[in-house]
């Protein structure tokens, strides 16, 4: 620890998640959902996720921004998370009962610093900084396809990616605000090829791209000591309160195809469009409060997540 620009490394975290399921449960581990199905850091696996409004570690990018100002200190933070996931079938008549074994493995890393040394003012600014990826999400956009006794299929992997930036400032008396941008990406495929009965192909030409997509994440904290009371003591003293808002985001790929069938479907084809959604996160309003006593604290926090909007998507 040097001066006043204390920079924390904080410590590795590995979580280890075995999972068996009898019914037709999603066996991937999406990067896409890891804030919302697991949490990004250790105190927001912990809590469950209620108090992560309150985290000042660099996961409040995308849970609460406002929270970057509460450590002045820079970070440096690793974790990983690794689920070992296993599906299988109770169909008597199948030749294996293990229908999906692949692991999942989530490594993240974070950074927050404080730019205000680089200004004149000298007000404290925080950029903070969180980037994941899947393991075994070997590529961005992998596409790939086979040929089958039943045909040839276009498969394509998931989304090994976790991107938030953002910062945060205090404005007045124990108030901050921040804000921060969730990225995901919207792939895009074009498939042209001449196929057989059988499913085989000639002349197959895919052509992918994909665009970036940015949504808003919105947060504020307020220390109600430090606003109401500044210069005294107050029955105030400890409590906290803190909103954000998230705007929906989702990752999603649209393949669209034409097929000529050899002595079937003659030239311009058979047209196919098909869209999937690899993670979708709703619309997010929430709402919480702790009290931070001597070594320990007591909180909760209320969220309303509108995830009707999937429908229309």
């Amino acid at each position: 620890m040097i001066g006043s620009h204390r920079f924390a490394l904080r410590a590795l975290s590995v979580a280890i998640v075995t999972t068996t399921a009898g019914l037709s449960f999603n066996a991937h581990a999406s990067m896409g959902n890891l804030g919302t199905s697991y949490g990004v850091m250790p105190v927001d696996v912990g809590t469950a996720q209620s108090l992560s409004m309150f985290n000042d570690q660099v996961s409040a990018t995308y849970y609460n921004p406002a929270s970057l100002t509460s450590d002045q200190r820079g970070e440096l933070t690793g974790g990983i998370l690794h689920a070992e996931q296993e599906l299988r079938s109770k169909n008597p008549n199948a030749d294996g009962d293990v229908l999906s074994n692949s692991p999942s493995q989530h490594v993240l890393i974070g950074m927050k610093t404080n730019l205000g040394s680089l200004t004149r003012f000298k007000h404290p600014i925080y950029l903070g900084f969180v980037a994941g990826v899947e393991k075994y999400g070997k590529e961005m956009l992998a596409f790939g396809s086979e040929t089958s006794e039943t045909g040839q299929y276009l498969q394509y992997g998931r989304e090994p990616l976790f991107l938030n930036i953002g910062g945060a400032t205090p404005i007045w008396r124990g108030i901050s605000v921040g804000a921060s941008v969730r990225i995901t990406l919207e792939a895009t495929a074009n498939l042209d090829a001449v196929s057989t009965l059988g499913g085989e192909t000639s002349r197959e030409r895919l052509a992918v791209s994909a665009e970036p997509s940015m949504k808003t994440i919105l947060g504020t904290r307020v220390d109600l000591g430090s606003t109401f009371c500044p210069d005294s003591n107050c029955f105030l003293d400890g409590w906290e309160t803190a909103f954000t808002y998230r705007t929906k985001s989702s990752a999603s790929t649209t393949v669209d195809s034409n097929i000529i069938v050899t002595q079937t479907i003659p030239d311009p084809g058979l047209s196919l469009a098909v869209t999937t959604i690899d993670s979708f996160q709703p619309e997010t309003f929430a709402i919480g409060t702790q009290y931070v006593g001597d070594g320990w604290r007591v909180g909760g926090s209320i969220e309303q997540q509108n995830w009707s909007e999937l429908e229309d998507i």
